[in-house]
C-alpha cells in the first residue's frame, strides 16, 4: 500500500508563555480588491483566472513534489486532523460597502449594519504574514466541559494580525438608526485562539465562544453622528496581567492573553461561590425578535486587565486608566432600537 506525504496537521501553543514576534520589514504588497477582480500591470484578470493563479501560488512546494512512503515509513505515521497554513509577503486592502446581519424570523426584517468598512495598513495595505512559530490552524474537536457535558467546537489559531492594521467603520446602524463611526488606528493582535460552538441546549440557536488574545491599539475613536460628540482612547491594551505604575504608562508591562468567555469552565465560573458546582461559562451571541422588537443579546464573561494610556471625551482629558484583575462572571448586553 502506498501513501503520500501531506501538509495537514495541528498545532498546540501556550499563548501565556509565548514570545510574540513582530515582523517590521516593509514588503511589496499585492493588491486584492473587493470588487471581484484582481489588478495586474497588463489589465484586469477575471476572477476565475485569478483564483487559478492564487492556487498555484499557495500550493506548498512539498505537494508539487510528493514522495511515496514505503510500508515501514507508513507504519510510523499517526493520523492527524485540521489544517495548517501560513501567509508570506502578502498585502491586502479591504473595502466593504455594507456588512449586515438580520433576524430572519421577523417580518419585516431588521438589520445590524456595518457600512463603509475599510481595513488597511502602511501604504494602504496590511500584511497577513504569520510568525513561523505560529502558523494559522483550523481544527474541529470534541471535548468535555468541567461539568461533564459533551462539547464539539471549531478552534482557530490566528496569527495573521501581528502586523499593523487599521480598521474603520463609516456607519454603524442598528434597526435603521445610525449610531456613528468607529476607528481603530494602528492595531496589532498577538497570536490568538478563538473557539466557537453552538449553544448546548437542544433546538436553540446562536453561538457559544471563547477568545484568548493580546490587543494593542494606538488610537480608538467612536464618533456619535447625531450629537457630534466623540470618545477617544490612546494606547489601548488588553492582556491577562499588567504591571508597572498605573498612573505612568511608560512603566507598563503586559503578559498573557486577555480572555473573553470560558468554553470549558473552571477559569471564569458562572458565580463567585466555590461551594457550587463549576460550569462552563462561554461568551454568547444571539439575535432574536420578541413582541415584534428585534434584539441583539450578548453575554461576555471576562478575565484580564485593560489599560488605556489616555482617555478623552468631547475634548475633556481624563488621563490614563487602569482596570486590573478583571473577572466578570456575567456581562449581559441587550441592544434594541428604542
Amino acid at each position: 500500500m502506498r501513501e503520500f506525504k501531506t501538509f495537514w496537521g495541528t498545532a498546540d501553543r501556550n499563548l501565556s508563555e509565548a514570545a510574540l514576534p513582530h515582523d517590521g520589514k516593509a514588503k511589496e504588497a499585492r493588491e486584492m480588491r473587493s470588487t471581484g477582480r484582481l489588478n495586474s500591470k497588463k489589465g484586469c484578470i477575471p476572477v476565475a483566472v485569478g483564483m487559478a493563479m492564487a492556487a498555484l501560488v499557495f500550493v506548498p512546494a512539498c505537494l508539487l513534489a510528493m514522495e511515496n512512503l514505503c510500508d515501514e515509513a507508513l507504519g510510523q505515521v499517526t493520523a492527524q486532523a485540521g489544517i495548517t497554513y501560513n501567509y508570506g509577503d502578502f498585502g491586502v486592502h479591504v473595502g466593504i460597502g455594507s456588512y449586515r446581519f438580520s433576524d430572519t424570523d421577523s417580518s419585516p426584517r431588521n438589520w445590524i449594519e456595518f457600512n463603509n468598512v475599510t481595513i488597511s495598513g502602511p501604504g494602504g495595505y496590511f500584511l497577513l504574514d504569520c510568525p513561523q512559530d505560529y502558523p494559522m490552524t483550523i481544527d474541529v474537536a470534541t471535548s468535555t466541559t468541567i461539568d461533564d457535558q459533551g462539547l464539539t467546537f471549531i478552534e482557530y489559531q490566528m496569527s495573521d494580525h501581528v502586523n499593523r492594521r487599521d480598521w474603520s467603520v463609516g456607519n454603524f446602524v442598528f434597526c435603521n438608526q445610525d449610531l456613528g463611526s468607529i476607528t481603530f488606528d494602528t492595531s496589532t493582535v498577538d497570536p490568538a485562539v478563538f473557539r466557537v460552538s453552538s449553544h448546548r441546549e437542544t433546538g436553540s440557536s446562536g453561538i457559544d465562544f471563547e477568545y484568548l488574545f493580546r490587543w494593542r491599539t494606538q488610537d480608538f475613536t467612536y464618533a456619535y453622528n447625531t450629537s457630534g460628540g466623540s470618545l477617544h482612547v490612546a494606547g489601548l491594551h488588553l492582556a491577562e496581567t499588567a504591571g508597572g505604575d498605573p498612573s505612568d504608562p511608560s512603566t507598563w508591562t503586559f503578559t498573557g492573553p486577555f480572555r473573553v468567555g470560558d468554553l470549558y469552565g473552571g477559569t471564569i465560573d458562572t458565580d463567585n461561590d466555590p461551594s457550587n458546582q463549576a460550569h462552563a461559562n462561554p461568551a454568547t451571541f444571539d439575535v432574536a425578535t420578541v413582541d415584534d422588537k428585534t434584539y441583539v443579546l450578548v453575554n461576555l464573561p471576562l478575565k484580564g486587565s485593560i489599560r488605556m494610556e489616555g482617555v478623552s471625551m468631547n475634548g475633556m482629558d481624563f488621563g490614563p486608566v487602569a482596570i486590573d484583575g478583571i473577572k466578570a462572571h456575567v456581562l449581559s448586553i441587550k441592544i434594541n432600537p428604542e
